[in-house]
C-alpha cells in the first residue's frame, strides 16, 4: 500500500467530519448589521469572562477566600471517592 492510498483513505474518512465542524465553528452570526464568525464571538466572550473572574479573584478578598474554600472542598471530595 502506498502513502498516496493511505493519504486518500484518511482524507476520505475525515472530510465529512471536517466539513461539519467547519460549518459549526465558522457559522456567521449577524451582529449590528455585520456578519461575525461564531468562533470570534465565543473567544471574545471567553476572554471577557476570564478577565472578569481573575479581576474579582485578585481584587476582592472575600470572593478569593470563598473560591479557595470551594476548591478545597472539591479536592477533598475527589480524594474521598
Amino acid at each position: 500500500m502506498s502513502y498516496s492510498n493511505i493519504d486518500a483513505a484518511i482524507n476520505d474518512f475525515f472530510e465529512p467530519i471536517a466539513g461539519i465542524a467547519n460549518k459549526i465553528v465558522f457559522f456567521n452570526v449577524p451582529v449590528a448589521g455585520a456578519d461575525l464568525k461564531l468562533i470570534l464571538l465565543w473567544l471574545v466572550g471567553a476572554g471577557v469572562f476570564l478577565v472578569a473572574m481573575f479581576a474579582l479573584y485578585l481584587f476582592a478578598p472575600e470572593i478569593k477566600s470563598e473560591i479557595k474554600s470551594d476548591v478545597k472542598k472539591y479536592v477533598q471530595a475527589l480524594k474521598n471517592k
